[in-house]
């Protein structure tokens, strides 16, 4: 017959005590090994949770911090087009001091059209231009341009690449050195329509740009050194039969093979955004 199994009473703890003083239960030897068994045991989990020689425990993995973005003020410079390209433009990018973009002007190979862009970094590498395309003398609204690319930067070089690699450049100049007002003052002239007009200009030491065309049109405007870049913050005013129109943009040196300044580059757009000026000064 199987025993039968004890199911012990609940006393109180007063009646308890005399009761065992009185008849003290024998010791269960293999119910007391039981007993010290469940005791390693849970004291072993009381060291593991509480981390205590257990080489079960390890750190996290420490996550890895997302890469930096890219700083626009990083490619600052003039960029060019590789020899031969099938849509050669060359950039001026000029990063802003505040919000981290940077304002491109982009000039195509034959002049015939002017970019108005702005950059935006995207990620660690990867940028965006948003704008403006100018054609220039036809009368042509500007139409939207939105490329997005890459950009790489290594010791002693610089590239970038748009539009699935379509459009590739190369930095040639970091524009890095400060301009000087005294290295374009004098006289200036332009030709414009094919030589059909030729302007001619003078800036005096100040920065302040004054002249005439062989159309009759007047022009005056500033000039100043730009606080970042090697180039002129530039404002003029045309005017033509008492119609005038307001532009704003850049004038970029150009130094000849003495280091002196024989030519600039005038970017602008007119103030209501309607209309481009790209002229090519020469001493």
């Amino acid at each position: 017959m199987r025993p039968q199994r004890l199911i012990p009473l609940r006393l109180p703890p007063l009646v308890r005590t005399i009761f065992m003083h009185q008849y003290p239960m024998p010791i269960d030897v293999p119910r007391l090994h039981s007993a010290r068994w469940v005791v390693a045991v849970l004291l072993g989990w009381s060291l593991w949770g509480c981390g205590g020689g257990s080489a079960i425990e390890r750190d996290a993995p420490a996550e890895e911090a997302p890469p930096a973005p890219l700083k626009t003020s990083s490619l600052q410079g003039r960029w060019t087009a590789p020899a031969g390209a099938t849509s050669a433009h060359t950039l001026l990018v000029l990063p802003s001091a505040t919000d981290g973009t940077a304002a491109v002007w982009a000039i195509t190979a034959d002049g015939q059209a002017l970019l108005r862009l702005q950059m935006q970094a995207t990620g660690a590498h990867e940028v965006e231009l948003r704008g403006w395309r100018h054609v220039l003398g036809e009368g042509q609204m500007p139409s939207t341009v939105a490329w997005q690319g890459t950009a790489a930067l290594t010791t002693g070089s610089a590239s970038m690449t748009f539009e699935a690699g379509t459009l590739a450049f190369t930095r040639v100049d970091p524009l890095d050195q400060p301009p000087r007002l005294a290295d374009i003052g004098g006289s200036w002239s332009a030709t414009l329509g094919e030589g059909a007009v030729v302007l001619h200009w003078s800036v005096d030491a100040s920065g302040r740009l004054s002249g005439s065309s062989t159309t009759g049109c007047t022009y005056s405007g500033m000039l100043q050194e730009n606080s970042h870049a090697t180039l002129f913050d530039t404002t003029l005013i045309e005017t033509c039969q008492d119609l005038a129109r307001k532009f704003a943009g850049i004038a970029s040196p150009r130094p000849a093979m003495d280091g002196t300044v024989s030519g600039m580059t005038l970017a602008l757009v007119q103030e209501d955004g309607d209309a481009a000026l790209l002229l090519a000064l020469r001493r």
